[in-house]
């Protein structure tokens, strides 16, 4: 079920419910800016890490909301080598729920329709 537009708390999902984030342009000027903030090396590909952080600011920004009070951790798997002047968008879906944790697997495709990245993060609902 696509969640749609709405602040989601423990009580309103169910496995399966997912949503996508709108496309994020990947800009040469981003992954440099990265680059020197972090000091970890971009060469001819996008860190996973930066695809990640541009993925999750365009889901708090965007019209599906979850309630999260804390963040537990995310285990990230690169998949596919990224661009700049690639755009991406995130698919996140509800793959568990228990006692207040919410499980969210995040799936980052390309416009070329390659996933790029998979991951999972663990946060605990209000």
């Amino acid at each position: 079920m696509e969640l749609g537009p709405g602040r989601y708390g423990f009580d309103d999902l169910t496995p399966g419910a997912w949503f996508s984030t709108v496309w994020v342009d990947v800009t040469p000027d981003a992954v440099a800016r990265f680059s020197a903030l972090t000091g970890i090396p971009a060469g001819d590909t996008v860190p996973p890490l930066l695809l990640l952080a541009l993925v999750e600011g365009a889901k708090q920004s965007g019209p599906v909301q979850i309630a999260a009070e804390l963040l537990r951790g995310w285990r990230v798997s690169p998949e596919a080598p990224v661009r700049a002047g690639t755009r991406v968008r995130g698919r996140y879906e509800v793959v568990g729920l228990r006692r207040g944790l919410l499980t969210l697997a995040l799936r980052i495709e390309t416009d070329a329709g390659a996933t790029a990245v998979t991951a999972e993060a663990r946060l605990v609902l209000s």
